[in-house]
């Protein structure tokens, strides 16, 4: 893993976006800033309803909304 500010990096994410992601070299290091600075900054605690999985909360957000359909 590629360390990172506040965690690190999977290897493999990291290859991919330096062989993808075609950039200048100075928008290559903004990049790898803004990726540094951030990396770590969502915290589960600001995202209770989240809790029991995003598979689970998309689910019923997608169920709310039909239900006011009619077919």
């Amino acid at each position: 893993m590629r360390s990172v500010m506040s965690g690190s990096l999977p290897e493999q994410l990291s290859h991919n976006l330096e062989s993808n992601v075609p950039l200048q070299p100075e928008q290559c290091e903004k990049m790898k800033n803004a990726l540094k600075s951030n990396f770590g900054i969502w915290k589960d605690e600001n995202h209770p309803e989240l809790q029991d999985g995003v598979d689970y909360h998309v689910r019923n957000l997608r169920k709310s909304t039909r239900s006011g359909r009619t077919a």
